[in-house]
């Protein structure tokens, strides 16, 4: 009897540490992870406009670094539900607002140099593959829950277009049993 106790208690002890460890200790890893690629994307974005000769008051400028900066700040917000809920919300508005990011930032690219232009939009593209992928993984359940079957489910549909293609001949022989059977519904009505 005190063998199933101490078993038990170790479980309990296990299961306890697994959970502080999942939510409390991973989130936080990941926020501060995604704080440091942001400081880190932020410092090169500087160096790269300096390298550039594009100007700290060019306002596309501003306003990525400040949607870094927003980011920063903000990060511990991110997470997959409250996006959803958010795109959900700012969906049912309907109306894009003259302030919204795409229309501040694209909107003073032209007067760039293309080349200028490009590196501003790249460190935008890194900047939202950056915090697409803090949502992503930021959330042990989110991971277990949705994104683990949902790549399961990506990985097995291109294994059956895979296997489709591979075996061509004989899924054409079943399409044409399928047609045939398919044509005597239409005959009998």
């Amino acid at each position: 009897m005190n063998t199933d106790l101490f078993v038990y208690l170790q479980s309990l002890v296990s299961v306890a540490l697994l959970v502080v460890c999942l939510f409390w200790l991973y989130r936080d890893y990941k926020l501060d992870s995604f704080r440091q690629k942001l400081f880190k994307l932020r410092d090169d974005l500087f160096d790269e406009a300096i390298n550039n000769d594009i100007s700290f008051e060019h306002p596309s400028y501003q306003v990525l670094r400040s949607t870094i900066n927003g980011f920063i700040r903000y990060g511990h917000r991110l997470n997959v539900f409250q996006v959803i809920a958010f795109l959900v919300l700012a969906e049912s508005e309907k109306k894009v607002k003259s302030s919204s990011f795409t229309n501040r930032f694209e909107s003073h690219l032209g007067s760039l140099d293309p080349e200028k232009s490009d590196v501003l939009k790249d460190y935008r593209n890194r900047m939202n593959i950056l915090m697409m992928e803090h949502v992503i993984a930021s959330s042990p359940l989110s991971l277990i829950f949705i994104f683990a079957p949902l790549g399961y489910a990506i990985k097995t549909k291109q294994a059956l277009q895979k296997a489709v293609r591979k075996y061509r001949r004989q899924v054409n022989i079943l399409d044409t049993a399928a047609l045939a059977k398919g044509e005597d519904l239409y005959i009998g009505i």
